[in-house]
């Protein structure tokens, strides 16, 4: 707990990695996550085919609809809404090649949902 009896939770208060121990203060929590989307969205190249994008969006869409992601309804139904509506972010082809593959093109589908 922190001194204003406020939940410690790891990535949404404190920092990442060597720097969990590091409470981030409120007005600097919007801030973490929107540099930490920008810090993974390293791919390059030429962008996927929109057919392609729309089922990664699909994809991304039914997982949230799981509930386990910390992802709130109001930006679910943007997601839902622009899949709808055939607006798809700019996803580069080559992305990274790390143990989940993912972290680097979920990060330009979700810089593209932020505008």
């Amino acid at each position: 707990m922190m001194s204003d009896g406020t939940k410690v939770v790891y990535g949404i208060n404190t920092g990442f990695g060597n720097f969990a121990d590091k409470i981030i203060s409120i007005e600097d929590r919007e801030k973490l996550q929107i540099n930490l989307i920008r810090s993974h969205a390293v791919c390059v190249g030429t962008p996927l085919p929109c057919e392609i994008v729309k089922r990664m969006m699909i994809l991304r869409i039914n997982t949230l609809c799981k509930g386990r992601s910390g992802f709130n309804d109001e930006n679910l139904k943007k997601y839902i809404d622009a899949c709808n509506a055939n607006y798809f972010p700019m996803i580069p082809r080559k992305g990274t090649v790390g143990a989940s593959g993912d972290l680097a093109p979920l990060s330009h589908l979700a810089l593209g949902m932020l505008g």
